[in-house]
């Protein structure tokens, strides 16, 4: 045990967490009654014991088959998601296992440790790290060699400043990537925590104050819904994925050939898809302590992102490529959400919607743009699109066998593009385009799971909520794993895109068209809203994909101001998906998706 008064705070928690509800949330006079009661006598309890300023000390610290030696004891304890923590300044004599040069194998280092690791293309955990010896490795950098010589109490590692070490296990024979199998984080803190605090990122060497605690969280905010029949996963499956911190420092992406494989997946999809288990889990009514530390789990790797793009060169670290890139958006926008931090939820005012304002566009991204593989990648097909797309400079890959330029009927749909917000030349209409299926299916669950917990507009990026359902719509599978799958089917018809607003705005003469779903049971009715400056002409037409035109609802002389019409899509027998509206206002053209859920 830590300290009494650790467990004096974990009591009441295991309490009201048991119970499925926050006890700083108390809504009756009674309750508050007994939990006061309970406090009172925990602490008389802690008082005549003797131990209420207990605080642990230990010579070393073991987790996850590593083991970091002191040359006495100091105190220590452990965040909430597991890790832990050692009041500094500290000096390690040893880490187990060894950090050394394998005679057998060309020298080759393992079970290297790394100190406030950058987002870079160095490491200094194992020469062989992505397969060809010394590649990306960098011996200083490898904490656990001082002077490049063994660790020991001649030699000893000492660390004065709040730090993070990343200490590792190598693979025994090394294969071609992927040479280190397990890394455990170590946090030296210049003061004792609180007992239910979170761990400050491991990136970087400026950001290791603890900012948040459990008290932040705000449980209410999470639904309990009733978990789909089949559905085999629980709460603590889904929890494991996220045990062990995903550490993934390397830049683009040879991430795939540096990730810890007994930590992480290290493909996109793979984590996207853990990503989106663990979101829609969240989502449910669950065994309350392994929700609880699923909950735990996810706000600390949405604390670890958002210390990742603080650092230098975080803000491209996620630079779409291929399939490489997604899953990281949401872990950070959930934690800015369930912690009310807005710090955190103003990083995505800076990805998304960001790249097509004040003048720039894919391929022409402000230089302060930040990248996340699902948002790079979708996007509503302009002009522009078409237009480049025709060009000379387009050059899909080559692997593609069909390739098919955008053309004036698909602007406003929404689309996918290989690496579409820093290279649209890249993009490719065909929907069998190369990794489009390897894409889709892993953001499905956390794209659900958004629009249950009404933060989709958080995102910042309408286009990636309208292209899911546009997969889904074709007849694509909504997700990777029976969790997700069932979930879609189960609840996406009750949770629609929030706020299901488009709008198109023009400052030369200030029109503008909205179009939104109905909630409830009227997702087939739409409402297409607009306003005018002045009197003018209007012919407003409701389109398939193909182009063909379903309905014209309005072909008039209109005066100025706001007006508003309803097209009801079952009359025209209309199915789920995705459809365009196309509005003529004299000389000035705006067109745009919907979409239609039954």
């Amino acid at each position: 045990m830590q300290s009494c008064l650790f467990l004096y705070k974990y009591l009441f928690d295991f309490q009201e967490i048991k119970n499925g509800h926050d006890y700083s949330n108390a809504r009756t006079l009674e309750t508050q009654e007994k939990i006061m009661a309970q406090r009172i006598f925990a602490l008389l309890l802690l008082f005549y014991t003797g131990n209420i300023f207990a605080q642990d000390s230990a010579s070393s610290i073991s987790q996850y088959g590593i083991t970091w030696t002191f040359d006495k004891k100091y105190a220590y304890g452990q965040f909430v998601n597991g890790d832990y923590w050692v009041d500094g300044p500290i000096k390690i004599i040893a880490i187990t296992p060894a950090s050394v040069a394998l005679t057998g194998q060309n020298n080759r280092i393992v079970n290297g440790s790394m100190l406030n690791p950058a987002i870079n293309y160095l490491q200094g955990y194992d020469s062989r790290m992505l397969g060809t010896e010394g590649r990306s490795f960098d011996a200083a950098l490898n904490a656990a060699r001082p002077l490049g010589n063994d660790l020991s109490a001649e030699n000893p590692l000492i660390i004065s400043t709040p730090s993070s070490l990343l200490s590792s296990i190598s693979r025994e024979i090394p294969q071609d990537a992927r040479n280190v199998i397990t890394i455990a984080v170590l946090t030296i803190l210049d003061t004792v925590p609180p007992p239910d605090a979170f761990r400050p990122p491991f990136t970087g060497s400026d950001n290791k104050t603890v900012t948040h605690t459990k008290t932040d969280i705000r449980r209410g905010v999470l639904p309990r819904l009733a978990v789909p029949s089949g559905v085999g996963a629980t709460a603590q499956d889904v929890a494991a994925f996220f045990e062990k911190p995903w550490v993934e420092h390397m830049q683009d992406w040879q991430k795939e050939i540096f990730c810890p494989t007994a930590n992480m997946h290290s493909y996109g999809r793979e984590i996207a898809s853990n990503v989106s288990d663990g979101a829609l889990m969240l989502t449910l009514d669950v065994d309350s302590l392994e929700k609880e530390q699923l909950l735990l789990r996810m706000i600390q790797l949405g604390l670890d992102y958002y210390g990742m793009v603080l650092s230098p060169n975080g803000r491209i670290t996620w630079t779409a490529d291929g399939g490489h890139m997604c899953g990281r958006a949401f872990p950070l926008i959930f934690a800015g959400y369930i912690l009310g931090d807005q710090a955190i939820l103003d990083i995505m005012k800076k990805s998304g919607a960001y790249a097509y304002q004040n003048g720039y566009y894919a391929g022409n991204m402000p230089p302060d743009y930040i990248h996340f593989g699902e948002i790079d990648q979708t996007f509503f097909v302009s002009q522009r699109d078409v237009d480049g797309t025709h060009s000379s400079s387009w050059s899909p890959d080559p692997r593609d066998t069909v390739q098919l330029p955008y053309e004036a009927v698909d602007i406003g749909i929404a689309d996918w593009g290989i690496n579409h917000v820093i290279s649209p030349k890249g993009d490719n209409k065909a929907w069998g385009a190369i990794y489009r299926a390897v894409n889709a299916p892993s953001w499905c669950g956390f794209v659900l799971a958004s629009r249950i917990l009404g933060i989709d507009s958080l995102w910042n990026h309408r286009p990636l909520f309208d292209y899911v359902n546009r997969w889904v719509a074709g007849g694509e599978e909504p997700g990777l794993t029976d969790l997700q799958k069932k979930m879609w089917f189960a609840y996406s018809d009750n949770y629609p895109i929030s706020a299901a607003v488009i709008s198109v705005k023009r400052a030369e003469n200030r029109d503008k068209i909205m179009i939104h779903n109905h909630t409830g049971n009227l997702t087939m009715s739409i409402i297409l809203e607009y306003s005018l400056s002045v009197s003018k002409h209007v012919n407003l037409g409701i389109y398939d994909l193909s182009g063909r035109l379903i309905t014209t609802v309005v072909n008039e002389r209109q005066p100025a101001g706001y007006h508003k019409v309803n097209f009801d899509a079952g009359k025209y027998r209309c199915s789920s998906g995705n459809f365009i509206y196309k509005a003529e206002i004299d000389s000035k053209s705006y067109t745009g998706t919907m979409v239609i859920v039954k």
